[in-house]
This record gives C-alpha cells, structure tokens and sequence, in this order.
C-alpha cells in the first residue's frame, strides 16, 4: 500500500516539503470529502490484505 499515492488517488494535495537524507516529509492538505475518500481506500485496501495474507499483521 503506497499510502501517498492513495493520498493523491483520493484527491488530496501531496507537496514534498523536504527530503533529508533518506526521509522525505511531506503536507497534506484536503477537503472533509476527500479524507473521507482516502479512509475508505486505506480500509479497503488493509481489508483486500487481510484477505490475501492471513492476519494483515506484520511484524
């Protein structure tokens, strides 16, 4: 799961603030509508892992 694509997919603004080294940090900003869009995505797709790996628990 590519959380800032789905992010973007979702219709949120992704703006790359900085990179240092390795990390990179990024702002988010959306309308109400689109977080509400972006929690649906992020649950259907923890759900579809769940499916095809057992638990969805990593670790």
């Amino acid at each position: 799961m590519n959380i800032i694509e789905i992010a973007r997919q979702s219709g949120m603004l992704v703006l790359l603030d900085a990179k240092i080294g390795h990390e990179e940090y990024h702002s988010i900003s959306a309308s109400l509508s689109a977080l509400e869009r972006f929690a649906a995505a992020v649950r259907e797709s923890a759900t579809a892992g769940d499916a095809s790996h057992g638990t969805g628990i990593s670790g």
